[in-house]
């Protein structure tokens, strides 16, 4: 650039891949566990924001019960496309397991993450529900909600975790995860019917899960035949199960009446 007549010019200039200040970084986060009878998932939405600088590489904690599937990098809805995601790997460093995320290029402005990750063993009769942490970056509450399919999930305890007002769920899910994921993932997630939270930075939920009680009905006659010497009870049912899942029936027989005989079509043994 022809500058004219200047007595001086200073030039400051930087080494390729250093910046002379950290940037700041900062990500808003959104997560929905996935669980059913066979299988759990967890999907995360995460948006970092650059600031004052650039960064190539992103890095989160992840909890040893925790495997990722998979991680995609993208624009945030209704911005401009960050550099491609080159790869992400699990790194240890004798420390806790991470995340690493590096990009092709400095990242400035908005990207986004979508993770999918799954628990290392199948869940029992309790779910502790872990979300990874953003290492190196400031944030602030996150987003949470669950759903359960096949499953009775009921809350047992909590840290770090405030609930949100059950008809505030709905537009909260999808402002913060449900829009976000589909046009990332292509995927869409209905709105889900139980409980939405806000967490804290390492908050954690604990719930119960149960199989479904059958939604089966019962009809009995009783019939008891007295004589002289000794008296009888003839007892009939007919159950009705809408799935035909059911396997065992039981019936509670007062301590005085023995039972001679259990007999049916479908009675395999008593």
């Amino acid at each position: 650039a022809d500058l004219g007549a200047v007595p001086a010019v200073r030039v400051r200039w930087r080494r390729d891949g250093q910046q002379s200040r950290p940037a700041t970084v900062s990500v808003k986060e959104a997560y929905f566990w996935d669980l059913n009878a066979s299988a759990a998932r967890l999907l995360g939405v995460l948006e970092y924001t650059v600031t004052k600088g650039w960064q190539t590489t992103f890095a989160l904690e992840l909890p040893r019960e925790l495997d990722v599937v998979s991680a995609e990098a993208g624009p945030v809805v209704g911005g401009v496309a960050p550099p491609r995601l080159r790869e992400w790997s699990i790194r240890t460093d004798n420390g806790p397991r991470r995340l690493q995320l590096e990009f092709q290029g400095p990242v400035s402005g908005t990207a986004q993450v979508t993770l999918e990750l799954a628990p290392r063993q199948p869940f029992g009769k309790s779910a502790a529900l872990l979300f990874p942490t953003p290492l190196e970056a400031f944030t602030d509450r996150a987003f949470l909600a669950y759903r359960a399919d096949g499953l009775v999930a009921s809350y047992v305890d909590s840290r770090g975790i405030t609930g949100i007002k059950r008809e505030q769920v709905p537009a909260a899910f999808t402002q913060e995860f449900g829009q976000a994921w589909k046009a990332a993932r292509q995927e869409d997630i209905p709105v889900p019917k139980t409980d939405g939270f806000w967490r804290d930075k390492g908050g954690t939920l604990l719930l119960d899960l149960k199989p479904p009680q059958p939604q089966s009905r019962a009809r009995q006659d009783l019939t008891w035949r007295v004589e002289t010497r000794q008296a009888s009870l003839h007892a009939s049912a007919s159950i009705t199960v809408p799935d035909a899942s059911l396997s065992l029936v039981e019936w509670d027989v007062p301590a005085a009446v023995q039972v001679n005989d259990v007999a049916g079509p479908l009675v395999r043994s008593w």
